[in-house]
């Protein structure tokens, strides 16, 4: 029973078609850069009143394909935030770090708004849309990114670029990959919303099931785990600022980054826990696309998993770059890196299993004891 269970799993059944890139999204990507049609058929190209104009965006908004009026969202806000960056000389200020909050809400709220017919999944995923932008938007507020001064790491970025190669980071980067990245995180909603064009296929899968339940139940555990380790860091950076020794003693303080709590079975188990969020998103488009009860292994692929991945690759890339300047400021940082996994769980103990075999027991404690020591704990825990 087992074997047979486990070979439906792995075989293959013929793909949902909303779920396939050559069905809805690369017609109409194409149609996009090919074929841009008037807003408004047979009107004047001369707007002469405020009224007009607003009519003929509203025409446009809803009568094209939701995928090309989001392309076309997601370009001017990478136009506008290019030019702020080249007037401001701030790669930061006012761009796509404080747009990164709200927009995947943004555009999986248009995908919403634009759906002929709106189901409960779509709806619960702009729910979790949303609970993840007031949680991300609290803790960017608390930690002061929303100031009207340049982040400290670009600092950094700029010494080590020339004036032309920063243009090009801010063209390329900044302003380009980076939008582009936060409208792919709607592209789910996107898939959700073709499947409504297949009523045969669409039957059996439009209800939420308990597959969907399970998902946002991970959400959520990862979402309050991704918060409690935010507060973990904030709270020993505060007391870090201030000198406060009522909660930590003054070597901790003076080691400089925190190994308390969930930071000592991850170096950045928030991170960890973002990359997580996307790929449960993700989910969400399996169970709407499954070609049966039974999910087969060509139902756990398709496009949208792309964002997920892009996700990781710049949380990755980002948290190297982080990890560069934390080791340069802190000399007992490269031990903690010795000990601990950048991201997981798993990774740490295989890590600290490693070490225990190839370090007499001596050497191990006294290297886990420079990081890891008592005092480095909160008084009050």
């Amino acid at each position: 029973m087992f074997l047979e269970r486990l070979l439906s799993c792995l075989s293959t059944s013929d793909p949902h078609p909303a779920s396939l890139i050559r069905s809805h999204l690369l017609p109409n990507f194409y149609s996009y850069i090919w074929s841009f049609k008037n807003p408004v058929s047979g009107s004047s190209p001369r707007f002469v009143s405020e009224k007009s104009i607003l009519e003929c965006l509203k025409v446009w908004y809803f009568g094209t394909d939701p995928l090309e009026s989001g392309i076309t969202i997601c370009l001017v806000i990478s136009l506008v935030t290019w030019l702020l960056g080249e007037f401001t000389g701030d790669l930061s200020q006012v761009q796509v770090d404080r747009l990164w909050t709200i927009l995947p809400v943004l555009y999986s709220a248009h995908f919403v708004i634009l759906s002929p017919k709106l189901d409960d999944r779509m709806r619960l995923l702009l729910m979790c849309h949303i609970i993840w932008s007031i949680r991300l938007t609290t803790n960017t507020f608390r930690r002061g990114f929303f100031e009207l001064k340049e982040d400290y790491r670009w600092k950094i970025v700029k010494r080590k670029f020339s004036k032309w190669q920063l243009k090009l980071l801010n063209v390329i980067f900044v302003s380009l990959f980076q939008n582009i990245l936060l409208f792919s995180t709607s592209l789910p909603q996107y898939l959700l919303l073709t499947t409504k064009l297949y009523p045969s296929r669409d039957a059996k899968n439009s209800n939420l099931n308990w597959i969907d339940f399970s998902l946002l139940v991970c959400f959520i555990v990862v979402l309050a785990i991704e918060t409690i380790a935010d507060e973990q860091q904030q709270t020993y950076q505060i007391a870090k600022r201030k000198n406060d020794h009522q909660r930590f003693f003054a070597s901790a303080l003076k080691r400089g980054f925190v190994t308390n709590g969930l930071w000592y079975y991850s170096r950045h188990p928030n991170v960890a826990c973002e990359q997580l969020i996307w790929y449960i998103l993700y989910g969400f488009t399996i169970v709407a696309t499954r070609s049966s009860n039974q999910l087969c292994f060509s139902d756990l692929i398709n496009y949208t998993l792309a964002s997920p991945i892009l996700m990781s690759i710049l949380l990755y890339s980002s948290t190297v770059f982080t990890e560069s300047i934390s080791s340069s400021k802190y000399p007992t940082y490269a031990q903690y890196q010795k000990t601990t996994d950048m991201f997981w769980l798993p990774l740490t103990i295989i890590r600290r299993m490693i070490l225990k075999l190839i370090l007499n027991n001596k050497k191990y404690d006294q290297l886990l004891e420079n990081v890891f020591s008592l005092e480095l704990e909160l008084k009050d825990e």
